[in-house]
């Protein structure tokens, strides 16, 4: 496949993708039925109305969503004032009382296009560790993924969450092929993002803490330096995360709270249950439903080829039964699971191209 050819069909797929998540991303406008639309735009609005860093809400803790969506309001602010519009913030903020759309929908677009990049991400991710024809299998699998597509029409932490998670996989990948000073810190980087957008993305620091305990099984590193790497990797995470979000120290008590409220088992809005009965919602949930029947199919079969080929699908099981058992508080994490399987399927088409 020629260089030009392979451009020609990328672009397409990201067409394809950023065309189905634009399509009626308007829904339920000027309505807001979608409570953490909401709540995350209050928490961007109390950002801009205190003029510090803090949302006052760090449940998921989706502090860059807030960060994100606070930024798109002082743009559209400073559009509308520049335009006429708004004569004033006071003003901005009757209209938007009026119809929120004039926030939601940029917030929503900007959801859209991390949804894009994530298709991006993940076929940039499939390359590293397979090949391209592989990463385009992945990644149209991913970009007409119902699942993938709803919750990128809506404002949430889950997509930006993913994209960061898949830029810190691909850090980690290029890392254990050639380590490096500059690629351990932005794997650190991406993680620290993800995390602060939404908790369970710490899952991404599994793949680094397993590439640098290989390099002591290997023979490249001794035991010490390497369980000394994989304290430096979590102390770097944890300082940029703190750095990212300093309010998850500086108002500790409200972070708290918020946890407290997230992880209730036993209320008719949890959403989690024992292991077992989260596993069985993973695979009919974002498995089942976000691949299809056919889609599960190839996923299965992508993942034999997968192992036949000397790769190791250990650590996605892992991240799978991590995730499982996290579900057992108020949330079951979708991503890391749902976007893991997503190089499967293209794998699975890649060694029925070569059977033919």
């Amino acid at each position: 496949m020629t260089s030009i050819r392979l451009k020609i069909i990328v672009v397409a797929v990201l067409f394809v993708a950023a065309a189905l998540r634009l399509q009626h991303i308007d829904f339920g406008l000027p309505a807001l039925n979608d409570p953490d639309e909401l709540m995350f735009e209050m928490g961007a609005i109390r950002i801009l109305r205190t003029g510090t860093l803090n949302p006052g809400w760090f449940g998921h803790p989706a502090t860059t969503t807030m960060y994100v969506l606070a930024l798109v309001d002082l743009i559209v602010f400073a559009a509308g004032y520049v335009s006429g519009h708004f004569a004033s913030p006071t003003a901005f903020a009757d209209a938007v009382f009026a119809d929120p759309t004039l926030v939601i929908l940029p917030g929503r677009i900007v959801m859209a296009a991390f949804g894009v990049l994530s298709v991006w991400l993940t076929m940039r991710l499939a390359d590293e560790l397979l090949d391209r024809k592989v990463a385009l299998g992945a990644g149209l699998v991913l970009a007409v993924s119902p699942l993938a597509v709803t919750w990128a029409q809506v404002i949430r932490s889950d997509i930006m969450a993913t994209s960061f998670l898949l830029a810190c996989l691909i850090a980690t990948a290029r890392h254990a092929r050639e380590p490096s000073n500059s690629r351990f810190v932005w794997a650190a980087v991406w993680l620290a993002l993800a995390v602060a957008t939404k908790w369970p993305f710490a899952l991404g620091a599994l793949p680094m803490i397993a590439v640098l305990l290989n390099r002591w099984s290997k023979g490249e590193a001794s035991f010490r330096e390497s369980l000394a790497r994989v304290a430096a990797f979590g102390a770097l995470t944890l300082a940029l995360l703190l750095l990212i979000s300093p309010y998850l120290v500086l108002d500790h008590e409200t972070l708290w709270r918020n946890l407290q409220g997230e992880a209730q088992a036993h209320h008719l809005g949890a959403t989690g249950g024992s292991p077992w009965q989260n596993l069985v919602w993973y695979g009919q949930g974002p498995v089942l439903n976000g691949l299809g029947l056919s889609g599960s199919l190839l996923a299965i079969w992508g993942l034999w080829s997968i192992a036949r080929h000397g790769f190791h699908v250990g650590n996605l099981l892992e991240q799978a039964a991590t995730a499982c058992r996290q579900g057992s508080g108020g949330h079951r994490p979708r991503a890391p699971v749902l976007f893991g399987c997503r190089r499967a399927p293209g794998c699975s088409g890649e060694t029925c191209t070569r059977s033919a």
